[in-house]
């Protein structure tokens, strides 16, 4: 479970990142105009799938933290709602037993 909880979050991230790049080419193609000036190349080459990488997994270490305490938040509501049932168990147990007594005295005293 826990698996797959990290695989949708690691998916989620890739897929915001994605449309986030989309935005920024689609923005970038829509400020060009039409006439197209060319830049001299420059000597020192940069590289920007690094870059996008590295956001990507920071994106999707995110996320996992995210699920992370999703997950242990949950098992703490779980371990809560198992101790009041059985608080409430133990109440029930109780008050059968001063039932049963109850019924034995009422026995008792028709006997009488």
């Amino acid at each position: 479970m826990k698996k797959l909880v990290l695989m949708i979050a690691a998916v989620a991230a890739m897929t915001f990142v994605s449309c986030d790049q989309k935005k920024a080419e689609n923005a970038n193609g829509e400020a060009t105009d039409s006439a197209k000036v060319e830049a001299p190349a420059d000597s020192a080459a940069v590289d920007t799938t690094a870059a996008d990488t590295t956001v990507a997994a920071e994106a999707a270490e995110a996320v996992a933290e995210g699920a992370e305490a999703v997950a242990e938040g949950a098992t703490e509501a779980a371990a809560n709602a198992a101790e009041t049932v059985a608080e409430g168990a133990e109440a029930a147990a109780e008050g059968a037993e001063a039932a049963a007594d109850a019924a034995a005295d009422a026995a008792a005293e028709a006997t009488k």
